[in-house]
């Protein structure tokens, strides 16, 4: 996973003011895993499903390429 996805999902989510639990039923995931998408070192292995990282776009109104571009402009949830 790119470090602009990692670093693009907790930026939305604070932005927003998105608490973790919301994203943690929409995807229906564990707590560690919403913090492995976010904050796992860029070395390490674990992606975003693409049919959750479809969710989580889906939920802030961006395309699945958005979630890895940096300063994009988007709509407010």
């Amino acid at each position: 996973m790119s470090y602009i996805l990692k670093y693009r999902l907790k930026e939305l989510r604070k932005e927003k003011g998105i608490k973790m639990v919301t994203l943690l039923t929409l995807c229906q995931v564990t707590e560690m895993t919403i913090r492995r998408w976010e904050v796992i070192a860029i070395n390490e292995d674990y992606s975003i499903p693409s049919d959750q990282l479809k969710k989580i776009a889906d939920f802030f109104g961006l395309s699945m390429e958005d979630m890895y571009t940096e300063n994009l402009a988007y709509e407010k949830v």
